[in-house]
């Protein structure tokens, strides 16, 4: 079965666009993926519909109209000249579906622009402190297992920071759990990354934990008679020439915790493992997802991260209600110039076009 809203047959012989196709950049300079995070919810939309056909549970048809008309129009705030810098999103339709790629995509991005924040507010207020990046996994399940080993994981995470030396050591963390799912197998890697905030004389001092104590720890904690897998490392820069560079006020430093941090605070399900044009052969995989990912937190902080997330006042980006317009502070800043030309911005409301599968304005 197809869902006919996106199948590319459509795409031929298209009338010519009438209007102004969205083209939105990051500050670096990268297209942003509304088209394609769109395109993706429609499917997303199609497959829920079907699992309420298949299934009868109206939550199914629910959903499938939330997500179906999620970013349905996006409005902008526009520099009249075309100035990149002058262009702001101001309002939009979102759904907040746990599973929606559009709402997943923006949810990242504000994760990871938070987390961010975080761990530097938390380097200005303890100079000291180093970072590690960690991910523990446990062994794959299948569908019927995946909200149990959630919960498993969840469990032996805290077990495993609130282990004397692990406390010794560990000032603070974010953790974070992601699910991939195996086509070859048909089963689920549910697995943990986490950003560790670790004192300042950790790698030196005799309270350094080496890789296999790691996995140990991990293997009590989970409660399991093989060694999973563990992999530990530290957040470090390093300029070409030069002995590391790991004072945390350094430019490179920052960088290297941002690709850390992006690695950690990206999608906690990838859109590419359940989205198809052909939704019967994805509904199980929606069906598994939607149920496991119910009710379940599945990112966390603790110690001074915690405590400097408290004190930022940040959104819960679990909550039903979480600002996905505004991604950092700034962007909650009211502008009405444009700061290359001082122009006045202007509104422009985008729409998506089902039969281009673009945003016109």
């Amino acid at each position: 079965m197809h869902i006919l809203l996106c199948n590319s047959s459509i795409t031929k012989n298209l009338p010519k666009v009438k209007g102004k196709i969205l083209q939105d950049y990051s500050t670096s300079g990268r297209k942003r993926p509304w088209r394609e995070r769109k395109i993706q919810s429609k499917l997303l939309a199609g497959t829920y519909l079907y699992l309420n056909k298949l299934t009868g549970i109206p939550d199914y048809k629910f959903k499938s109209i939330r997500v179906n008309e999620c970013g349905e129009y996006l409005k902008f705030k526009e520099c009249p000249a075309g100035h990149r810098e002058g262009q702001k999103l101001v309002s939009a339709n979102f759904c907040r579906d746990r599973l929606c790629p559009l709402c997943q995509w923006r949810r990242a991005m504000k994760l990871a622009y938070q987390v961010n924040t975080v761990c530097h507010l938390a380097l200005l207020e303890q100079p000291g402190l180093k970072f590690l990046f960690l991910t523990l996994t446990t062994k794959n399940v299948k569908a019927e297992n995946l909200g149990a080993a959630i919960d498993q994981l969840n469990y032996a995470f805290k077990k495993l920071m609130k282990r004397k030396e692990v406390k010794q050591v560990v000032e603070g963390y974010f953790r974070a759990i992601e699910v991939t799912y195996n086509s070859t197998r048909d089963d689920y890697h549910p697995h943990i990354h986490a950003i560790l905030a670790v004192k300042s004389g950790y790698f030196k001092g005799h309270n350094y934990i080496k890789y296999d104590r790691w996995v140990e720890l991990w293997k009590q904690a989970l409660k399991v008679n093989y060694s999973p897998i563990v992999h530990i490392e530290r957040i470090k820069s390093r300029k070409k020439g030069d002995k590391p560079q790991i004072e945390q006020d350094n430019e490179e430093y920052m960088r290297a915790m941002s690709r850390a941090v992006a690695e950690t605070a990206k999608y906690s399900v990838k859109p590419e493992d359940y989205i198809s044009e052909d939704i019967e052969s994805v509904s199980n995989i929606v069906l598994t997802l939607s149920d496991a990912l119910k009710g379940r937190r599945l990112i966390s902080y603790g110690g001074i991260l915690l405590e400097m997330r408290k004190k930022l006042n940040m959104d819960d980006l679990e909550g039903e209600n979480v600002d996905l317009i505004n991604i950092t502070k700034e962007d909650e800043e009211e502008k009405c110039t444009c700061p290359i030309c001082n122009s006045n911005l202007i509104d422009i409301v985008y729409s998506w076009r089902i039969g281009l599968k673009e945003y016109i304005g």
